[in-house]
């Protein structure tokens, strides 16, 4: 079943079982939901299963899972007649994997978890027949149309309506849209980027999961971390704009050569209050910290990241505070930080915040 092309920020497909699947850009890949009906009439979700195919799963994947808005649209849109009918079909169990996991860790297990799950649903194990009377609407995608360039008038809104139809096809194929329309439009992934940025803020592609979070940004960005006994501890990195540009740093290391303040948070420390003494130490410039714009593991480095909003609050003059780790101190225009961090790249959360804030 299909979603109102209107509005295409997820595609919702029914299966047996109760089981539901949901294709949306906001996420790294497929989230799959169980829902069971109480004995009210009511359907709820039992058991969720996301799937990192575009990338690797982040903590904000999960607390920006619209989780009740999904379970009304299921069920407003004709899941609740299908899910009746379908709901006894046999399908996976994780509850059931669960249960293996507690009985049978340690044992090599003979064959793959979800035939077991399938076969532990049925008496002693017997082989399933799955009724076909009535499949499930299967998922398909369609082709990511060609891309070029925009026409001598510019961005238009024609324009940036092929590049929402390219970016949702791309995503639909299992593709990471910013290189996927890169190379079919000949042009960088940072041009792609301010392509789609301009979309969302002209109502062509919907606004990032990212700025509608369903836990506080601020809650997380002011929490302290605990120290965890052989573990790595987090990284705070603060983005420090103003109208001179972003605050960007060139390290001793070169490990990355360039890189925004970031240093390690101390035991009971919170991220922002690590960002604000890391600002202070390697910048000498005092800070106030606003929003968290994202969290993530690195890719390189595997660390925790939080990336977060700061604004001088006692003028723009910086140097070097910490000569050990850096060389140099500068503000610089989002284009340049993106020629200095070419070789590690930006994390897109981050340009698309620097975009907003210095208006590109």
């Amino acid at each position: 079943m299909a979603r109102d092309e209107s509005q295409p920020r997820a595609r919702i497909s029914l299966g047996n079982g109760g089981w539901v699947r949901v294709d949306s850009e906001a996420m790294p890949g497929p989230l799959y939901l169980r829902l069971v009906r109480d004995d009210a009439g009511h359907w709820h979700t039992r058991e969720i299963y996301l799937e990192g195919d575009s990338r690797h799963i982040e903590a904000a994947d999960l607390r920006n899972i619209p989780l009740r808005a999904l379970e009304t649209e299921i069920v407003a849109n004709g899941g609740q007649q299908w899910m009746s009918t379908h709901a006894e079909v046999l399908a996976p169990d994780l509850g059931t994997l669960a249960s293996y996991y507690a009985t049978t860790f340690g044992r090599r297990a003979p064959r793959n978890w979800v035939v077991d799950s399938f076969l532990a649903q049925t008496p002693q194990g017997d082989p399933v027949r799955v009724p076909r009377k009535a499949p499930s609407a299967p998922v398909t995608h369609s082709p990511v149309p060609p891309l070029s360039g925009p026409g001598p008038e510019g961005l238009t809104d024609e324009f940036l309506r092929h590049v929402a139809a390219a970016y949702r096809a791309a995503v639909a194929s299992r593709k990471q849209p910013g290189p996927e329309l890169a190379a079919q439009a000949g042009v960088p992934v940072r041009t792609v980027h301010r392509w789609v940025y301009i979309a969302r803020q002209r109502g062509i592609l919907p606004r990032t999961a990212r700025r509608r979070p369903m836990s506080k940004p601020e809650d997380v960005a002011r929490r302290p971390i605990p120290a965890e006994e052989g573990v790595e501890r987090p990284i705070a990195t603060a983005i420090v704009t103003s109208d001179r540009g972003v605050l960007v740093g060139r390290r001793n290391d070169g490990k990355p050569p360039w890189t925004f303040i970031s240093g390690e948070i101390e035991p009971g420390e919170s991220p922002a209050d690590a960002a604000t003494r890391e600002t202070k130490e390697e910048a000498a410039l005092r800070v106030e910290v606003g929003d968290l714009i994202g969290e993530r593991l690195h890719p390189k480095t595997h660390r925790q990241m939080y990336y977060l909003a700061a604004t001088p609050t006692h003028g723009a003059e910086i140097f070097v505070g910490d000569p050990d780790e850096l060389a140099e101190v500068r503000w610089v225009t989002l284009a340049e930080a993106d020629e200095l961090m070419r070789e590690y790249g930006m994390f897109e959360p981050v340009r698309e915040y620097l975009a907003r804030e210095l208006g590109v």
